[in-house]
């Protein structure tokens, strides 16, 4: 089996910790400026309830499901224990959680109603409330994945 040092798992953590930035805060800032910024300009909003209720069930789903992908990452063991595989959960989470803030952009490119993305928003910071990697963690993922 193999074990990480401490540099690696360190380098591991910032890469993971700097992708979460970027994804967390950096690209909902952008989609929020997309909506209420004006870079496209405000048509007539036409609500779709049902394209509204689909996409917030999904968004559910994702923050419902990916402590079960984890999971199902750490007893996989058939793809071995290479190192950067902690890395490749930490990702897969950031982008479940992204995909919420995601459905409210998308809901606003159909509809241009821009009153139901705060639902999505707030979904997406309960995500990323849920999922912010610290070195805690980071590391509980790790040594799950060492003990496998």
């Amino acid at each position: 089996m193999h074990m990480p040092n401490s540099n690696t798992r360190d380098a591991q953590f910032q890469t993971t910790r700097m992708f979460a930035v970027v994804n967390f805060i950096l690209a909902p800032c952008i989609y929020l400026y997309m909506v209420f910024g004006g870079l496209i300009p405000p048509t007539e909003p036409k609500p779709l309830s049902m394209l509204l209720y689909g996409l917030l069930a999904y968004a559910f789903l994702q923050l419902a499901v990916t402590p079960l992908i984890v999971r199902m990452f750490v007893r996989n063991k058939s793809r071995g224990n290479e190192p950067n595989r902690v890395q490749v959960i930490w990702i897969c989470k950031i982008a479940m959680v992204e995909a919420v803030f995601l459905c409210g952009l998308v809901y606003w490119f159909v509809t241009k109603d821009p009153t139901p993305v705060s639902l999505f928003y707030g979904l997406g910071v309960i995500g990323v409330l849920m999922h912010w990697p610290t070195r805690e963690r980071f590391d509980a993922i790790a040594d799950q994945l060492e003990a496998t």
